[in-house]
């Protein structure tokens, strides 16, 4: 079959361009080849896979496939936290109970990528730094209290800040509250991915800007790529919400492109005007407001606006768009900062489904996946894409028990209306947001 669903934005992300060490040159698949395992995907999820695979089976060849150079997909893309908090705050005791698996794992994905960074020297800025759950509205600050009310029943170290407060650490008083978290991981994403994919076990190879044109389902399966074929008996998909590309989980995965602007670094009097934190990050309480990050390198990215994923093609006039509200959203909260210099605007795909679900496990004789985030996705894409290994090994690890205890995607039953009714809610959460965004 032929494979036409890509995300389709050629242009880097500012992280990518910013990216502390250059990535090394460019492996492409060529000509006829075989090995024991592919994992095609070079995010979060499909590096821990072919890590995991290659510490479990040193001795098999692993061959990790991805369409971009690895840090420019969605992984490279994303605001750079690696949160440990669920956000499910709103829960009942049997979510309660899901929350206390997440938090854990999202620790032990932490815990592991901490690890690799410090074993591989991987240059991403990365430091705990914690993150500030705020809010510009009396809606945002009711919805600090199941924050406050979740951190409590999971015993996770919050503080409750105020106006003055929130200036003194931030240098804005356009916010009227917040949470302040300090589990949270805070780095620089592309430079994170390309860090972890070219620091592989020996037994892997890396073939990045090999899109799979065509796949011929076996066992063994047969990757076609623009310059090459390769076959193997088994295959893993960390290919998030361009799966139904594949031809699996139709009607499972939702598809939503966000936008997002980084600066140019910032001058010594614009900088004594952002307060006394040198690197935060700043998520909302509610949905869809701004996500804001002061960088270790000095510079602000503001990250808002969303649309329907259906059409794959990231445009011109949409940045444009997006650029202008990321400008005004830093003028809004920073006036006195004066003009900033935009290094670029991208948009970046997220992959949701209807009960806020990953797909997990099996998909035919010999082909595995793991995919669907639902955001939070540097530690969910990082523990799933380990144990996603474990178990395609038949493995019978606690993680793969941890994660069988969780719920599959769903089908969301709209069939062709999906988009139609995914643009009406995002615009509708957007409106709600108001000063959030």
């Amino acid at each position: 079959m032929q494979i036409s669903v890509f995300p389709q934005d050629p242009r880097p992300s500012g992280w990518y361009m910013t990216m502390p060490s250059p990535p090394p040159p460019v492996r492409r698949l060529e000509g006829q080849q075989v090995a024991d395992w592919v994992v095609v995907g070079a995010g979060f999820t499909g590096v821990a896979a072919a890590r995991r695979l290659a510490e479990l089976v040193p001795d098999a060849r692993v061959v990790l496939l991805e369409a971009q150079r690895a840090g420019m997909g969605a992984s490279g893309r994303n605001s750079g936290f690696v949160i440990d908090a669920p956000h499910n705050a709103d829960a009942s005791a049997a979510e309660m109970e899901a929350n206390r698996r997440v938090l854990k794992l999202n620790r032990f994905a932490i815990d592991w990528l901490e690890e690799l960074v410090e074993k591989h020297q991987i240059r991403c800025h990365w430091a705990r730094r914690g993150q500030y759950r705020v809010a510009a509205t009396p809606a945002g600050s009711k919805g600090a209290e199941p924050i406050l009310t979740l951190a409590e029943k999971l015993r996770l170290e919050s503080e409750r800040l105020n106006r003055d407060q929130i200036s003194a650490r931030l240098g804005t008083r356009y916010y009227q509250d917040a949470v302040y978290q300090p589990g949270t991981v805070l780095m620089q994403p592309a430079a994170l991915v390309s860090g972890l994919a070219h620091s592989m076990p020996a037994n892997v190879d890396v073939f990045e800007e090999s899109p799979v044109i065509g796949f011929d389902t076996g066992p063994p399966h047969r990757l076609q790529t623009p310059e090459g074929e390769i076959t193997t008996p088994r295959l893993i998909l960390a290919t998030n919400g361009f799966t139904d590309g594949w031809g699996y989980l139709e009607n499972r995965l939702v598809r939503l492109v966000t936008y997002a602007s980084l600066t140019e670094p910032l001058s010594e009097r614009q900088l004594r005007q952002l307060g006394s934190d040198p690197n935060w990050g700043v998520t909302c309480t509610i949905r869809m407001g701004s996500t804001v990050r002061r960088t270790a390198d000095n510079r602000l990215m503001m990250r808002n606006c969303f649309r329907y994923g259906g059409e794959t093609a990231v445009g011109d006039r949409e940045l444009a768009r997006a650029r202008k509200s990321h400008l005004k959203s830093i003028a809004d909260r920073y006036p006195d900062l004066g003009p900033v210099e935009i290094v670029t605007t991208w948009g970046g795909f997220v992959c949701v489904s209807v009960n806020s679900a990953p797909y997990w496990g099996g998909l035919g004789p010999g082909i595995f996946a793991s995919v669907c985030c639902n955001g939070v996705g540097v530690p969910k894409g990082t523990f799933a894409g380990r144990a996603i290994a474990e178990y395609a090994l038949g493995r019978q690890t606690e993680l793969v028990r941890e994660m069988m205890t969780f719920p599959q995607a769903a089908k969301h039953g709209l069939g062709p209306l999906i988009g139609a009714a995914t643009s009406l809610r995002l615009a509708w959460s957007q409106y709600q947001a108001g000063k959030e965004h």
